[in-house]
C-alpha cells in the first residue's frame, strides 16, 4: 500500500457514490482477493473504527483516471449502520493518489480522519554546493 485515508461522512451509499464520482473515481469490477489487504489496513485502525459502534461493510472497487497526472486503483470500505455510510475506507497502491483525492473530497464535506500516503520527493536535476 502506498496511501490510505479514512473519512468519517454520513449520507446514504447513492450520496458518497455520487461523491466519488465527483473526484473522478468511476466504478470497477475487482477481484475479491485484492480487498484482503483492506483488512490488514482496518486491524492497524481498529481503535479508531471501533469508537462508531458496530458497522456493516462493504467493498467496492474504483479507479483514478486523471491522465497524464495520474491513474490507479483504489480500494474502498464503505462502514454502514441503518442504511448510511458512516466511514470509507480509501486505500491505494499509487503514490501520492491518496492526497489528490483526500484534498477534493475534504472540499466536499468529507471529514479527514486519518491520512497516510508516501510520496515522492522532488529533487534537483543539478547538485547542491
Amino acid at each position: 500500500m502506498q496511501g490510505v485515508a479514512l473519512f468519517e461522512v454520513h449520507g446514504d451509499r447513492h450520496v458518497i457514490y455520487f461523491d466519488l464520482n465527483a473526484v473522478g473515481l468511476s466504478e470497477i469490477n475487482v477481484e475479491e482477493s485484492q480487498f484482503t489487504i483492506l483488512n490488514e489496513v482496518e486491524n492497524e485502525l481498529r481503535g479508531i473504527i471501533d469508537k462508531y459502534g458496530p458497522l456493516a461493510t462493504s467493498d467496492v472497487g474504483f479507479e483514478y483516471d486523471d491522465w497524464p497526472m495520474g491513474r490507479g486503483i483504489i480500494l474502498t470500505r464503505l462502514y454502514m449502520r441503518d442504511g448510511e455510510v458512516k466511514l470509507v475506507l480509501l486505500a491505494s497502491y499509487g503514490r501520492s493518489l491518496i492526497t489528490k483525492l483526500s484534498s477534493r473530497l475534504s472540499k466536499l464535506g468529507w471529514k479527514p480522519i486519518f491520512i497516510f500516503d508516501i510520496r515522492k520527493v522532488a529533487r534537483s536535476r543539478y547538485p547542491q554546493r
